[in-house]
């Protein structure tokens, strides 16, 4: 439990420092070209929508890049889990009890991790879908930003204040349901390829 702990702080972090700070500075340095929203051009207006099109890509790119670390961390997650039940039955809370558990490779665990639907998806749509959101949610802001006018140090505030809480709602949330189903996957595969418990005493 203290394992999993660690890694759901550690995601919060790569939420809040990594990937926040990223599309802190990033939409700091595109949004400096655009200082008029409310008087494009037909030409800068399409400049507009390119920008909203990269920033879109940047944070869906940041999202994809937190998914794929969740990913390395769950397989670490699911050997914990494997390590953990494999102690227990090797003679400590069950030493009335000897089983021969086949625990699950670290391929297997990966693939658990990787390919097992949760919520209806694979892990990667969830991050994906999660990442769709968030760039909608920037391109959202940053538009109505240009188009009232606003300059861009106000859209950037504006941005970081919304659209990065909605990244870290997104991040925090997948990062503890990703780690309840691979702890579940794992016990399951642990369990669905063990022996039946021989050498149980009679009662």
């Amino acid at each position: 439990e203290q394992f999993k702990r660690s890694h759901l702080l550690n995601m919060q972090s790569v939420a809040g420092l990594a990937l926040v700070a990223r599309l802190r500075d990033q939409l700091n340095a595109r949004l400096d070209t655009v200082q008029q929203g409310a008087r494009l051009s037909q030409t800068e207006t399409d400049r507009r929508e390119r920008l909203l099109q990269s920033l879109g890509n940047l944070a869906l790119a940041g999202i994809r890049e937190t998914g794929n670390r969740n990913l390395l961390q769950l397989i670490e997650v699911g050997k914990m889990e494997r390590k953990f039940l494999k102690d227990i039955y090797k003679g400590g809370l069950h030493s009335d009890v000897q089983i021969d558990l086949e625990t699950p490779s670290v391929s297997m665990i990966r693939t658990l991790a990787k390919d097992s639907t949760f919520n209806g998806m694979v892990l990667e749509e969830q991050w994906e879908r999660a990442g769709r959101s968030v760039a909608a949610s920037i391109q959202t802001r940053v538009r109505e930003g240009l188009i009232t006018g606003q300059d861009y140090r106000t859209i950037a505030r504006r941005v970081m204040t919304d659209s990065t809480r909605l990244a870290r709602r997104h991040v925090e949330t997948l990062a503890r349901t990703s780690v309840s189903h691979i702890a579940h996957q794992t016990r399951s595969e642990v369990f669905r390829s063990s022996p039946v418990a021989t050498g149980a005493k009679d009662p």
